[in-house]
């Protein structure tokens, strides 16, 4: 996702959502392919709210260094860089 929209269009794209001010829980995850699709509940506001993140393996492999999955998409972003 850092590599696909910069800090500053990802801002602008999620100016007019609902900002988390915290993560209730993971309620959901479903394997697809080589994503992983989780359903999370984040805590906004005045409710909470239930969100779907599509996360990807590392692409240098199992082996790399860093994070073992990276966030791809989450709901308002999805015409950055694209």
């Amino acid at each position: 996702m850092r590599d696909r929209c910069s800090e500053g269009a990802f801002r602008e794209l999620l100016a007019g959502r609902p900002q988390p001010t915290g993560f209730q829980g993971l309620k959901k995850v479903k394997f697809e392919g080589d994503e992983a699709r989780i359903t999370i509940i984040i805590i906004v506001k005045d409710h909470d709210e239930d969100v779907e993140w599509v996360l990807v393996p590392n692409p240098e492999g199992s082996g790399a260094t860093g994070y073992a999955w990276y966030i791809a998409q989450v709901p308002g972003i999805e015409r950055c860089g694209g």
